[in-house]
């Protein structure tokens, strides 16, 4: 790891030493690891030689959590290689990225993620990734933009993606413990992370300091989707809250597929069919498929407080998915291809749409508007649980 300069080096203490430390919680103690560990002053960088030892004893030891160790190593050498460049955003970029990753590595190895499934583990870390290649590429463009208004506009971007990367990430460690029964299993697959380069992208073409605001205060653009989807993980993790202190069972049962969508929802962007596909995926695994599915444990019928109009977002993700955007709407008789036309049509009339999205940014708000109509439906179950 670069030696960063002093004042930096004061805000945190070493990255990889933490990480270390992290993985090591909840997996037995191996005299080896203990003895490179005992005694370190968490104070002071770590010299290479001992790193790199470090890293050996962890291939002996789980291959899986030394493959993650020099993974996150990676994303430590990208960041601290901009810690020096100017542009004001250097210092934020290493403390929010250092604080995410340490409470996500200590969840893990707390609810004995690491050691359980490290498939899993893996994806549990992919924000990780995205987030400091995308700040790494932010610092480098605000140290060359060449005038105020884009160095501004590149260090609001920057703020932005630390805020919601700390917020996801205290989210994540607060709820993987309860999802410890859904760590069995193949991971999904890894979505597409779009939603923290394009909204740099889109940042740099806001005009007005009104617009400025109201990206700050995530009201408009891909700050208002990331923060619906963090709204909507977070009062999913409430309701199974709620219902286990009246019957001592989630409403939405963890699986691999609500893991996945917890750790992507916040990153996903729609922007054509298939990135809508992503965001729709991961609310039908979290709403429909968690829930039960042929018995739904939110309707009346499967003992929840919610009658069936009170569950048309519910609905309306399903038939997104199935008539549209994973299977193919011609495949079946023509009267029953008539219908689920209609369907459509009438689904995307209560998202605001008269016709299907096309451009980009419709997509866009389609997701928005999505998101939002799943806020509504998840505060009438959490009232009514």
């Amino acid at each position: 790891m670069m030696q960063m300069d002093r004042n930096l080096a004061k805000q945190f203490t070493p990255l990889s030493l933490k990480i270390a430390h992290g993985l090591q919680t909840g997996m037995a103690r191996r005299d080896g690891v203990s003895r490179l560990l005992g005694g370190l002053d968490l104070t002071r960088p770590i010299p290479t030689d001992l790193a790199t030892k470090l890293s050996a004893q962890y291939a002996r030891m789980v291959p899986s959590e030394s493959q993650m160790l020099g993974a996150i190593g990676n994303q430590i050498r990208t960041l601290t290689q901009v810690g020096g460049a100017p542009g004001g955003v250097a210092g934020s970029v290493l403390a929010a990225w250092n604080t995410g990753v340490i409470r996500l590595v200590e969840s893990m190895g707390m609810t004995g993620l690491t050691t359980r499934n490290d498939a899993l583990a893996h994806r549990f870390m992919a924000p990780s990734k995205v987030v400091a290649d995308v700040l790494a590429a932010t610092q480098g463009l605000a140290a060359n933009a060449g005038n105020a208004g884009l160095v501004a506009r590149h260090v609001l971007a920057a703020e932005l993606i630390e805020f919601q990367w700390l917020d996801h990430a205290e989210l994540l460690g607060d709820t993987l413990p309860s999802l410890h029964d859904g760590f069995d299993g193949s991971p999904e697959p890894q979505r597409k992370l779009l939603l923290p380069e394009i909204q740099r992208e889109q940042l740099l073409g806001v005009e007005t300091e009104e617009e400025v605001d109201a990206w700050r205060e995530e009201s408009v653009g891909p700050p208002a989707v990331s923060a619906a989807a963090r709204r909507v993980l977070r009062r999913l993790r409430e309701c199974n809250m709620q219902a286990r202190m009246r019957s001592d069972e989630d409403i939405f049962k963890p699986t691999n597929q609500l893991l996945a969508a917890f750790i992507d929802l916040p990153w996903l962007l729609a922007r054509d069919e298939k990135s809508l596909g992503d965001v729709v995926d991961s609310l039908y695994f979290l709403l429909y498929e968690a829930a039960g599915k042929d018995k739904l444990r939110f309707r009346a019928d499967g003992g929840g407080p919610l009658a069936d109009q009170e569950c048309g977002v519910v609905w309306t993700i399903k038939h997104l998915r199935n008539s549209w955007l994973r299977h193919d709407i011609e495949h079946g008789a023509k009267g029953k291809t008539r219908r689920q036309y209609s369907v459509l049509a009438d689904d995307l009339a209560g998202l605001g749409f008269e016709r299907l999205p096309s451009a980009p940014g419709e997509f866009q708000r389609l997701h928005l508007s999505l998101l939002r109509q799943v806020e509504e439906f998840l505060e009438a179950l959490f009232s009514g649980i």
